[in-house]
């Protein structure tokens, strides 16, 4: 059921009922509020702690089921641009949120989202949350990567009879990665998770940190090319996306100008070879957003 529980009201209140798409049954350690953690969000300034950017449908359906399990999700809309605006409780950790869903697919379309997100609520941190195709034996369909760093492959030169690759990299920022890393030491590298679904279905994922490649082609072939090329890069690379690299550049260049920095949570939804469909859309889309949540505690933590 790719949107049960969700009554849109327009620009008003969206009720989403509690579903386990939140934190799982499984145990989930976030910060200790007396040690590590504070009760209270990071930011110092006006705005958003965390900003969220979608693209597909079932992305942004399963990001406002997350955080309307954990607390108070309302639609808003600032010049003709859609906004989810929630108030959370994640790990004891209150957090203000705001996602929007970027035009298209593609990098373009992601960094306009995030310029809208900038200009509306300032974040201090902004997560791209959705989907990717697989290719590392070491994802299976529903799990979850939590993104360190992209390998941006569509930089090329073209020549009569080859075309030689000339791909970069972009990490998340250090202030990011400190929060991720603490995510994995306190909960286990890869962090394994079991729970309900917004099907009720129980399901069983892990939660891996790692790279990904990025482009603006849609990979469906286990031959490709572009897979060789990933591979050969950085044999750990883990799954292929057409959205963050757009996020990572935006970042790049506006270094120290605007939030404390970007990461992305990527759900498997297929192997990008010749099997790829959309079968498995809608639940790599949640595993994402419960990702999403698990993670508030040791973003807005200081």
């Amino acid at each position: 059921m790719s949107n049960s529980g969700v009554q849109n009201t327009g620009s008003g209140t969206i009720n989403i009922s509690r579903s386990a798409i939140g934190p799982n049954p499984t145990v989930f350690n976030a910060p200790d509020p007396e040690g590590h953690g504070r009760q209270t969000p990071r930011r110092d300034r006006p705005g958003s702690d965390i900003g969220v950017v979608t693209v597909l449908s079932e992305e942004t359906s399963a990001v406002a089921y997350a955080l309307g399990t954990a607390g108070h999700c309302r639609k808003q809309i600032h010049d003709g641009a859609r906004f989810y605006e929630a108030t959370i409780d994640s790990g004891g950790i209150r957090a203000e949120v705001a996602a929007t869903q970027a035009l298209h697919v593609g990098s373009v379309p992601d960094s306009m989202a995030v310029d809208r997100l900038r200009r509306y609520y300032d974040p201090s941190v902004i997560v791209l949350v959705g989907i990717a195709g697989g290719i590392n034996p070491a994802v299976s369909l529903g799990d979850a990567i939590v993104v360190r760093e992209v390998i941006y492959y569509d930089s090329r030169k073209e020549t009569p009879g080859r075309v030689f690759r000339r791909g970069y990299t972009r990490p998340i920022p250090a202030s990011t990665l400190h929060a991720v890393n603490d995510f994995f030491s306190s909960n286990g590298e890869p962090c394994a998770v079991y729970g309900r679904d917004p099907d009720d279905i129980m399901r069983a994922y892990e939660i891996l940190p790692g790279l990904i490649g990025s482009g603006e082609a849609v990979i469906a072939d286990p031959d490709s090319d572009i897979r060789r090329y990933i591979t050969a890069f950085n044999d750990k690379a883990l799954a292929v996306e057409t959205e963050a690299g757009g996020l990572a550049e935006a970042f790049y260049e506006t270094a120290g100008s605007s939030g404390d920095g970007w990461f992305a949570i990527r759900g498997i939804s297929d192997h990008a070879d010749a099997a790829k469909d959309d079968t498995y859309h809608q639940i790599a889309s949640w595993h994402a957003a419960a990702v999403l949540l698990r993670l508030v505690p040791f973003l807005v933590s200081g």
